[in-house]
């Protein structure tokens, strides 16, 4: 494919993805307000923060400790992070808060850990309890065999609606829920056989608790080493969980780009199977080869736009957190793939500092556009995907045919303006030498006039005093008179006169 077309196609892909590259986008952003602890689109300050977590203290002689109880508050932020990007993904209005960022739930908590709102408002049956501890089978003993209110009492955790645990945990949990269960079944039964109803009943009760609990107990999504590490190097784990989505957004990225990579291909191809430019295998090989880079720059565009997306929507700057509304993340590959190619050639020598210029101006006026008609077209074909791809394709196409209208008059109005540079140095130049005949024609009339007034003063005088006039000084004076006009006599004196007549020659006028 040529330079336009290949520019069309991966402005296509690329404004075809904004909406992936824009869910997936906002889905990585969360990982950004986990880490740094504000949300810079809305200015909440929330009340831990990975950062904060990592620059916790450390006592040599409770190390261990410590670092779980610190590894603790991580899991609780990274489980925010995560769930709220799994909804934003899933295209969810639900989202996870940690209870102290809720107005109401007061600080640390003691039965609940997260809540899911919806518009602000909590969801029935969404309290969670988030724990990660050494032992899983000692806590679900606390919780659903807890009495008295002290330490090893935890019973106040079976008001929440989920028990979240690590994801090593939570089929130990479940197994020793329903092992625990069915042995206070057993001695439930024993003990009412005695007669003792009244422990019966209460071992009956423990053993529903475990029933429930075993219901409650949910997989956080990560492990116990995972929130350790997470608070050992909080950025580095911010950056995989970002990569984890981008990946995700890349592979969806690819299916756009591979169809509508092999449609383009698809459809140039069959022009020029039918004009005879491409032989039938050719246009197979071809479509196919369009369809495999349509799907490497579909997941390129994904990949990198949802990373950069997320980190321009959580930026400081409200300039960036503007772009990262608009179509710039998802054409970012793009674009950096046609002024490559442009800079590329530049390099080579293959095209000079005008034509690149041109070529540059030329991509950013078709990507721009096709990004606003990628907007119209969504609005008049209400289809997902097929408005924009069609509208940015038109976009695309129709701008750089005026931007091409625009070069060639640009191109006549420098051709025109050295035309006239030309005629005005010619005209110049004929100036300077008609001047130069002017003075010259000056010089020449000025000596004529003087030479004719000398010799019509000369002839008047010879004509007034005649009596003292000889024949042949008249001569001369007429001759001199003739001369100016360019005429010689036939006689310069009487003499040659009187020559002239003693002989047969005749006169010639």
């Amino acid at each position: 494919m040529n330079k336009t077309l290949n520019d069309t196609t991966n402005t296509v892909i690329g404004v075809s993805l904004y909406e992936t590259v824009g869910r997936f986008g906002s889905a990585s952003a969360e990982f950004l307000k986990g880490l740094r602890g504000i949300d810079q689109e809305t200015g909440q300050v929330f009340n831990r923060n990975l950062r904060d977590i990592a620059k916790g203290g450390i006592h040599p002689d409770y190390a261990d400790n410590n670092l779980a109880q610190q590894a603790g508050y991580a899991a609780e932020v990274v489980k925010t992070s995560r769930d709220n990007a799994e909804h934003i993904i899933n295209r969810s209005a639900k989202r996870v808060s940690r209870t102290e960022d809720v107005e109401g739930y007061g600080n640390n908590h003691n039965r609940f850990d997260h809540v899911e709102r919806i518009d602000g408002k909590v969801v029935a049956g969404s309290h969670s309890q988030m724990k990660f501890v050494n032992d899983p089978v000692d806590l679900m003993r606390k919780i659903a065999e807890g009495e008295g209110g002290g330490k090893k009492d935890l019973s106040r955790y079976l008001e929440a609606d989920w028990l979240d645990l690590p994801s090593d945990q939570v089929e130990t949990a479940r197994a020793a829920c329903r092992q625990r269960a069915a042995q206070l079944r057993e001695q439930a039964e024993r003990v009412a056989a005695q007669g003792d109803d009244a422990l019966a009943a209460r071992l009956r009760q423990k053993a529903d608790n475990y029933a429930a609990l075993e219901g409650k107990v949910r997989d956080a999504g990560f492990s116990r080493d995972e929130a350790r590490a997470y608070r050992l190097d909080p950025e580095f784990e911010t950056l995989k969980d970002i990569g984890r989505v981008s990946h995700r957004a890349g592979l969806e990225g690819a299916k756009f780009g591979a169809a509508i990579g092999g449609c383009i291909g698809l459809v140039t191809n069959l022009v020029a199977l039918h004009s005879g430019d491409k032989s039938l295998s050719q246009a197979a090989g071809d479509v196919a080869l369009d369809t495999l880079q349509g799907a490497g720059l579909g997941y390129a565009t994904a990949f990198a736009g949802s990373a950069l997306k997320g980190f321009m929507q959580q930026s400081a700057s409200a300039h960036l957190r503007s772009l990262s509304r608009t179509s710039l993340p998802s054409l970012a590959v793009s674009i950096s793939l046609s002024l490559g190619k442009t800079v590329s050639r530049y390099a080579r020598g293959d095209i000079d500092e005008q034509a690149m210029l041109e070529e540059v101006g030329a991509t950013a006026y078709g990507m721009l556009s096709s990004t606003v008609f990628s907007a119209v077209g969504q609005v008049v074909i209400p289809i997902p995907v097929a408005g924009a791809m069609i509208g940015s394709m038109v976009g695309y196409t129709v701008s750089n045919l005026f931007y091409q209208s625009f070069l060639d008059a640009l191109a006549q109005e420098r051709e025109a303006h050295e035309h006239y540079l030309f005629i005005r140095d010619k005209c110049a130049a004929a100036r300077e030498v008609a001047q130069d005949y002017r003075l010259r024609m000056e010089a020449l009339i000025s000596q004529k006039r003087d030479a004719f007034g000398a010799d019509c003063a000369e002839l008047s005088s010879a004509l007034a005093s005649c009596d003292d006039l000889h024949a042949d000084q008249f001569a001369q004076r007429i001759d001199a008179f003739a001369a100016q006009l360019g005429v010689k006599l036939h006689f310069a004196s009487r003499g040659e006169f009187d020559v002239f007549m003693a002989s047969d020659d005749a006169l010639v006028l």
